[in-house]
């Protein structure tokens, strides 16, 4: 997975749940059932397409050999902090260097 594809799939993640949680909370205050089962599978599945590009991102720091970044992620993620963790890797990692290439395979 890119570095590029980790970012989309975490912005995603981080606003699709902002707006399930506005659509589960209008559903809820006009007792509209469809639009707060709307709601609650669009909050879900936004959690889960964080959780996803979390884990993406501590494989793509794992391939690359970024020990620091990969132990800041595990750490700080398993902590509660993955919003600031991840916000400050997709800002401070460096681009794909190796986007469109395969990865040499060590024996």
């Amino acid at each position: 997975m890119s570095r590029a594809t980790i970012a989309k799939l975490w912005l995603i993640g981080f606003f699709v749940p902002i707006v399930g949680m506005i659509l589960l909370l209008e559903g809820l205050a006009n007792a509209i059932g469809v639009l707060a089962l709307v709601g609650w599978v669009a909050t879900i599945a936004g959690g889960l397409a964080q959780l996803c590009a979390w884990i993406l991102a501590l494989g793509y720091t794992a391939r690359h050999a970024h020990w620091r970044w990969f132990t800041a992620l595990l750490v700080l993620g398993l902590a509660g902090l993955e919003i600031a963790v991840m916000i400050v890797f997709l800002l401070s990692t460096p681009k794909d260097e190796l986007a469109g290439r395969a990865l040499p395979v060590r024996a």
